[in-house]
């Protein structure tokens, strides 16, 4: 009996497997930018999947963030947005809510990249677009109820800083995320940058990381070792605990590494090499993807939350880019995007779950893609 009793706590003691991380996993269909995309949800198992959202014509539903108790879904919905090559088009964007079974959609407020926060709060961060623009530079709050709506900062002057009589500058939002206490919105920052003369006259893209103080709209830049006009490409970015920031960027020596930024402080620690970080919910384990040759993502790691005791999830395949997207909420289980090409063909990509204890992959959808924090359940 005394044996039985031990292999019984044993058993218990060693990782769960895929299908006990249960809960819903948010995604949107994978099309060219002249066709309509839905948002639907799957479980963990990907033996169900319900259709959430039914756009228009050749409206796209994107951005998609979980209410915190998961009973609502809030996204953006966009005629024709895509995000390709360091352009994202806004027409005619508008902030909507649906519930977890899609059947009681209302639209919220004209604005994009919608972001829930999980604290007491219950506000929605969001950024406007004006009349007739593409581009967003101002974040504001509202209730899920569409009441409160109140601008909490600018980014526009503050992202003009790049600009002076070499370059000009055009600047928007990418992302927004709340702090887990609801202290601050982290903001990351594009901005299309002309060079005006030497060494010769060209036009791309910059990035940076903003956050504002939600209380006062204190808007300060994230400190980094990186020159902005530098950052050429997308800056990944994930909030963690103690108003902490995770980010990438590529370093003075070209190398893929990966940062964090205490907000109270601003000091700034070197974590690792990588791209793409992704904090799991209990904020002790960090997932990221590994460079290898020119391939940025080309296999993914976990380590601890402070980039020691780093270790592979499978080997490198050529031609495959993998992502880390969420981690379930009980830490065990990741989501990944796996993209089939280097080519950039954004109608080839598809989403897998795998075990952070044995490296075990799971196909869940085909063509699809999906966004940080897709991942809710009631645990």
């Amino acid at each position: 009996m005394l044996r039985a009793l031990l292999w019984l706590l044993l058993a218990s003691s060693a990782p769960l497997a895929m299908a006990h991380d249960s809960g819903n996993i948010l995604f949107h269909d994978v099309v060219d930018s002249a066709a309509g995309a839905q948002l639907h949800r799957i479980n963990s198992a990907g033996t169900f999947t319900d259709e959430l959202t039914i756009p228009p014509g050749e409206y796209v539903d994107h951005s998609a963030s979980w209410s915190p108790g998961g009973s609502s879904v809030v996204f953006e919905r966009s005629y024709r947005w895509y995000r390709l090559d360091g352009n994202y088009k806004h027409h005619d964007p508008t902030i909507v809510i649906t519930d977890r079974l899609g059947q009681r959609e209302r639209t919220l407020y004209r604005g994009v990249f919608p972001a829930w926060s999980g604290a007491s709060t219950n506000k929605i961060a969001f950024g406007t677009v004006p009349e007739g623009a593409t581009n967003s530079e101002c974040i504001h709050t509202i209730n899920p109820d569409g009441t409160g709506l109140q601008r909490i900062a600018c980014v526009a002057w503050a992202a003009r800083t790049l600009c002076d009589e070499f370059f000009t500058c055009l600047s928007e939002l990418r992302k927004l995320e709340w702090t887990r206490d609801g202290k601050y919105i982290v903001a990351l920052v594009g901005s299309f940058v002309t060079r005006l003369s030497n060494p010769s006259p060209n036009d791309y893209w910059a990035h940076r990381l903003y956050a504002v103080e939600v209380a006062t709209g204190r808007l300060f830049e994230l400190r980094s070792v990186i020159d902005p006009h530098e950052q050429n490409q997308p800056t990944s970015f994930v909030v963690g605990p103690n108003n902490t920031v995770y980010y990438d960027g590529i370093d003075l020596t070209g190398t893929p590494s990966i940062y964090r930024v205490d907000l109270d402080t601003n000091a700034l620690t070197r974590i690792t090499t990588g791209s793409a970080p992704i904090l799991s919910p209990s904020g002790s384990r960090l997932a990221y993807s590994q460079h290898e040759g020119t391939n940025r993502y080309s296999r993914v790691f976990i380590a601890n939350a402070d980039g020691t005791a780093p270790r592979p999830l499978g080997t490198a395949t050529p031609g495959i880019e993998l992502v880390p997207l969420d981690w379930s909420p009980c830490n065990r289980v990741l989501v990944l995007r796996k993209q089939d090409d280097l080519d950039h063909n954004h109608y080839n990509r598809s989403l897998h779950l795998v075990n952070a204890a044995s490296g075990v992959w799971r196909t869940i959808r085909e063509n699809a893609g999906a966004e940080q924090g897709a991942w809710w359940s009631p645990w």
